[in-house]
């Protein structure tokens, strides 16, 4: 048995290859520039492009289980069964559980998956909390607080990449994760305020909160660069998901569950999925003032 693990560059494939390595697991991964990346010794790496499944048949050799990164072509998974692969794991999104939302990358990979005849399980997580790594790391390496918006609407379970990557090896490795959607979260809903504070805590000092409002903070994420406006009203969920124009979309009750803690980490992994002051924990680091300001 050979997994292979697409996207295993990024977070959460970095992770899932982890947690086969130490399940144990062959692993195999196959990346665009294989000269550029270092894995552990035990990783077979291939050379190959996702968004070209054609050529990809040669990778497939000895390998009957894949997780899927959604950046692939959808044609992929359609390859990958024909080339012998029996069971597929991919990384969706919260979003592809909602008929209402227009979902144009993460629900055309679901269907794809459920029909290449392959037996499948779909990971959607919600909020990452390595987001606040990204929105907040800065400020808070730089000046010790955050400017954001701390509204009703922003809180939510932020879910830890490594609990991702833990239900992902369970999915491809054990039984009875067949034909499953999990809704990935954090264990518990916090606000912004109760974020902030968490990172505080573990940095061991109170952190200075800027309350923003929308605008000002959308304003603000375009002129930092690397969030595209797209991104950023979305991350301030200043557009309501199914495309009708601005709103406060989260009263409408088919989509507030979207800011609550699922459960789905527990039930699936007969334990509680980690909490955001693990999370902090586990990148302290990142948060000092000599930390990483890009980290994985």
């Amino acid at each position: 048995m050979t997994v292979l693990v697409t996207g295993a560059t990024g977070l959460i494939g970095s992770e899932v290859v982890d947690a086969l390595l130490t399940a144990g697991a062959p692993v195999r991964v196959v990346t665009r520039q294989p000269d550029r990346v270092a894995f552990d010794p035990r990783v077979e790496v291939f050379a190959g492009d996702l968004s070209r499944p054609g050529d990809l048949t040669p990778v497939f050799a000895g390998v009957d289980r894949m997780f899927l990164f959604p950046m692939a072509a959808p044609e992929l998974a359609g390859v990958a069964r024909a080339a012998g692969v029996e069971r597929i794991v991919l990384l969706s999104s919260m979003n592809a559980a909602v008929e209402q939302l227009r979902d144009p990358l993460h629900a055309p990979m679901e269907a794809a998956v459920e029909a290449s005849g392959a037996r499948w399980t779909h990971l959607r997580p919600g909020e990452f909390a390595h987001n606040k790594l990204r929105l907040w790391g800065e400020s808070i390496r730089r000046r010790r607080e955050v400017s954001w918006p701390d509204l009703p609407a922003l809180a939510s379970a932020p879910v830890h990449e490594r609990d991702v990557a833990d239900l992902a090896a369970a999915a491809l490795l054990e039984d009875g994760h067949d034909r499953q959607a999990y809704v990935v979260t954090g264990p518990a809903k916090l606000s912004v305020r109760d974020q902030i504070d968490a990172i505080g805590e573990v940095l061991g000092e109170r952190l200075a909160h800027h309350v923003l409002d929308l605008r000002t903070a959308e304003a603000a994420l375009q002129a930092r660069g690397g969030w595209p406006a797209a991104a950023g009203r979305a991350v301030l969920h200043l557009d309501r998901p199914d495309g009708a124009g601005p709103g406060d979309w989260l009263a409408d009750p088919r989509f507030a569950w979207m800011l609550e803690a699922s459960g789905d980490v527990e039930r699936a992994l007969g334990r509680p999925g980690r909490t955001f002051t693990q999370w902090v924990r586990d990148h302290a680091a990142d948060f000092s003032p000599a930390g990483n300001p890009h980290p994985r």
